[in-house]
């Protein structure tokens, strides 16, 4: 069900040419280390708020997408570092720093276990980043509080969900996980599109997906648990999410 959730949730690539910072764009280019010349694209993307996103794709280092954090640009200066790979902690992540020319060129160097690299790249196009799915609102039939059980690797789990909605803002969610002992979990998204509702909690890795199924008035779906799933329908219930 992830697979379908994806193609309704994930917004499309990012096109907007007239983005508002220089740094925003696909730019694609190498890097010129000792004896080689390493191919590098890289995508910038800055949402209407300011927040910057951005990844990497280095097929010498085996590396594609991978995730750039932190990214920050002043002006036509840009530094932005791989978030998880070449390297960790004690070592500094590898990180680019350069500056933007005549909006076209951007060029710098890459810093990586002590070694520093020149690199040269040109505007290839928009930013070709995937904006993360945004929490909504539920459909008014969904509102309330409803419970089920599952089970998962022969233990019993309870499953209580109570759904708020907010004019001109997101749901919100009350996530309550009872196995062996009792969770109360951070929601970190809630959306619902096309019918298909999905509740995501990155502190214990569980997630809910499903649909309303208006005939039995429950909500049946799955619960995702780490790299597990099992089935789960949930009935509405009364009073508070506990």
């Amino acid at each position: 069900m992830r697979r379908l959730f994806i193609l309704f949730a994930l917004a499309a690539l990012t096109s907007n040419a007239l983005a508002a910072s220089p740094a925003a764009a696909r730019w694609r280019g190498v890097v010129h280390v000792p004896g080689e010349e390493l191919t590098l694209v890289v995508d910038l993307d800055q949402d209407p708020s300011g927040a910057w996103r951005g990844a990497v794709t280095m097929p010498g280092l085996n590396l594609a997408r991978a995730t750039l954090s932190p990214i920050s640009a002043t002006a036509n200066h840009v530094v932005f570092s791989i978030e998880s790979a070449l390297g960790g902690p004690p070592d500094a992540p590898a990180t680019f720093t350069g500056d933007i020319k005549s909006g076209a060129t951007l060029s710098g160097s890459f810093t990586q276990g002590g070694n520093t690299a020149p690199f040269v790249l040109t505007r290839a196009g928009p930013p070709q980043v995937e904006r993360p799915p945004e929490s909504t609102a539920v459909e008014a039939a969904v509102e309330g509080t409803w419970r089920g059980d599952y089970q998962l690797a022969g233990y019993a789990h309870r499953v209580t969900l109570g759904f708020v909605n907010h004019p001109g803002a997101p749901a919100t969610v009350e996530f309550l996980l009872v196995g062996k002992s009792p969770h109360t979990l951070a929601v970190n998204l809630v959306i619902e599109q096309e019918g298909l509702l999905r509740v995501e909690s990155r502190e214990l890795s569980v997630n809910f997906e499903g649909r309303l199924n208006t005939t039995t008035g429950e909500l049946t779906g799955i619960v995702e648990q780490g790299a597990f799933e099992a089935p789960i329908v949930l009935t509405r219930v009364s009073g508070s999410a506990r």
